[in-house]
């Protein structure tokens, strides 16, 4: 009776994946959620013919029948996901912020009031604008990871963008803390210039996300103790009121701008996790408005070299915070 029950269990699991493999017919490669088999075919293809493939894999998914028009939601929720991550710059879609949100539900959100060709033209639209947008050495890329999607995988932060070493530095091998940020490997990276060169592409608004989405992983993540969680939030706190030292951005709160390492880890010490992470989110999120556009990409990677388990480079830090001090 076990032996039945869990025989069903797994038929039900993987029905979706066998249904979304029926939408490309013959067509295996299509099919296929290995995101080596996509990248190595788009490196030998023009941009024309990439976007003509995906097109045709679009066409071929959003009018396909074996799979529920929920689905077809959540996929174009993570397709969207993918263009805002792979390109992030909203002059590449007529100014359009929305695009490079990072929000999924908000992606979903509209998916759900829009038909299965309304959905279509939108991401079709994405799509093509995003792939022109790219650098030649990046197309490839953008191909794997939206091909992989439309097949039912995921996408490994680890193998998304920057796979070429021409194109970015490689991420960074795994620490104690990667566990926590599941399959999101550039959230687990400690590599300081991964992280901005992502935030260089991206407002305010998408930092302050993508700062919120790491803070709240981290947080509830039960691998770290909270001794742990509270050195992190000392140092958080640290880097926050070095790069905002006026107090005027905390409603007055001249201890959220003290450079006292202790003083942050003290109080933390008394304080719930759900506490900690409430007061590192608000001044987080506080700071990245305070802080001069053109200083955000060093904060954000700052912040989530700190959130990876990393430590801040003492010689660089030195160098961009001397007028700080």
């Amino acid at each position: 009776m076990k032996y039945i029950v869990f025989s069903i269990l797994l038929l039900l699991s993987v029905l979706p994946l066998v249904a979304q493999e029926d939408c490309f017919g013959p067509d295996r490669g299509a099919a296929s959620t290995d995101w080596d088999t996509h990248n190595d075919w788009a490196q030998r293809q023009d941009t024309s013919i990439l976007k003509n493939e995906l097109d045709s894999k679009l066409r071929s998914l959003f009018t396909c029948r074996s799979i529920s028009d929920d689905r077809v939601r959540d996929i174009y929720a993570d397709m969207s996901l993918v263009v805002a991550r792979d390109v992030g710059d909203a002059s590449c879609f007529k100014g359009d912020s929305g695009v490079v949100s990072l929000d999924r539900a908000r992606h979903r959100k509209w998916a759900n009031s829009k038909n299965r060709n309304s959905m279509l033209e939108a991401m079709e639209s994405k799509s093509m604008a995003g792939i022109d947008c790219l650098d030649h050495r990046r197309q490839p890329i953008f191909y794997s990871d939206l091909s992989v999607v439309m097949a039912g995988g995921s996408v490994r932060e680890g193998q998304q963008q920057f796979s070429d070493p021409a194109v970015a530095p490689p991420i960074q091998s795994s620490n104690e803390l990667e566990s926590c940020f599941g399959e999101d490997r550039r959230a687990a990276s400690r590599d300081w210039h991964d992280h901005h060169e992502w935030a260089e592409h991206h407002d305010a608004s998408n930092i302050k996300n993508g700062l919120d989405y790491k803070l709240r992983a981290l947080f509830t993540c039960r691998v770290p103790g909270s001794d742990r969680l509270n050195d992190i939030y000392a140092d958080l706190s640290v880097v926050i009121a070095q790069y905002v030292p006026n107090a005027g951005c905390f409603h007055g709160d001249s201890g959220t701008v003290s450079r006292d390492r202790n003083r942050h880890r003290k109080w933390a010490s008394g304080k719930s996790r759900s506490a900690v992470l409430e007061a590192i989110e608000w001044k987080t999120q506080a700071a990245v408005d305070c802080v001069d556009p053109s200083r955000q990409p060093d904060f954000y990677a700052d912040l989530s070299v700190i959130i990876a388990g990393g430590r801040i480079e003492g010689e660089r830090w030195d160098r961009d915070h001397d007028h700080d001090r």
